[in-house]
């Protein structure tokens, strides 16, 4: 059995907790009943081989946004805009090669404790937490089928479950428009994406020499790319995380050299890997960035060569080497 990562207990904890408490309202829509209808919007959509693709907004103005993301089973639209950036989600840059990078999540630490409505951020002052905000209706049209949606309190998240699988064709244009709330009328951008099927099955990581990555290339238009993220020090206190965008070409490399950095942040618990076929598009509001997910998620396992994760419900480790059970690694 996978180890579980504990290292986000303290990321919670130095953020100041889980978030602001507040009394709860009754769970459920919103009451839209006085509400004057909100009529969806009409027009062509854009041509998906020319739509803008903005991708991701920067991890500093990064408030929120919507997902229209596919598995193996199930495709669901999600997402949330909240008024602020939550400062443990601005991961540091400490390399970078190629299509990779590696990214460092800080622990901002506040001496007193934050107040249960506030956060740290990394000067060691509270600051207030981010809020979700009301985005309006929210439509998404484009996919098999279109889809309207009110935020759901308390939150105002956004969710839709019950759509035909998949919800989208490979090529095919996607907008999505929030008609108000409090950043008033927007739109975004997607171009839908097929099936993720990775050819490897490990993708093993080796101080000093470059991983091959595979997969089934999409074709067509050429708008999506493929994310990857790794995670190798999942009991680390301040863990380093390796993210690459390949073109959709069927094969990516990441560099020897970055891998060796990557290691010589250190290794605990289980590797994890998470991958992804995906377009991105993202409008700026403002006070932030919001941004919109085409995505389809494939399955990818990671080792990482010379190094043994152990567990007690897995404690066997080779001759010569004993389980840490703390940092689920043989040492």
């Amino acid at each position: 059995m996978r180890g579980v990562s504990r290292w986000w207990m303290v990321a919670w904890l130095a953020a100041g907790g889980g978030g602001p408490s507040e009394p709860l309202e009754e769970t459920g829509r919103p009451d839209t009943d006085t509400d004057p209808p909100v009529e969806p919007p009409t027009g062509e959509l854009p041509d998906p081989a020319t739509v803008r693709l903005a991708g991701p907004c920067p991890m500093v103005r990064h408030h929120g946004g919507f997902t229209v993301t596919a598995d193996e089973t199930t495709t669901v639209v999600s997402g949330s805009v909240s008024d602020g950036v939550l400062p443990l989600s601005v991961l540091e840059e400490v390399g970078a090669e190629g299509d990779c990078v590696l990214l460092r999540r800080n622990l901002p630490h506040c001496d007193p404790p934050c107040e249960p409505s506030e956060t740290c951020d990394f000067d060691g002052t509270c600051i207030p937490y981010p809020v979700q905000q009301d985005m309006g209706t929210v439509f998404v049209r484009g996919l098999v089928q279109p889809v309207q949606m009110e935020p759901w309190k308390p939150g105002f998240s956004y969710y839709e479950l019950g759509l035909p699988h998949p919800a989208f064709e490979p090529d095919e244009p996607i907008v999505l428009n929030a008609t108000g709330g409090v950043h008033g009328p927007f739109e975004l951008y997607g171009v839908g994406v097929g099936p993720l099927e990775v050819l490897d099955e490990v993708w093993v990581l080796a101080d000093g020499v470059d991983a091959k990555l595979h997969w089934t290339p999409l074709g067509g238009l050429g708008r999506s790319r493929i994310h990857v993220a790794i995670h190798i020090d999942l009991h680390g206190v301040t863990p380093v995380q390796l993210e690459c965008s390949f073109a959709d070409t069927g094969e990516g490399t990441v560099p020897g050299s970055l891998i060796s950095q990557f290691i010589g942040f250190g290794v605990t618990g289980y590797p994890q890997a998470s991958v992804r076929r995906h377009t991105v598009d993202s409008v700026d509001l403002g006070d932030g960035c919001v941004a919109l997910e085409v995505a389809w998620r494939g399955k990818a396992s990671v080792d990482v060569a010379g190094f043994h994760p152990c567990s007690h419900f897995e404690p066997d480790c080779p001759d010569g080497l004993t389980c840490n059970f703390d940092l689920e690694i043989c040492e």
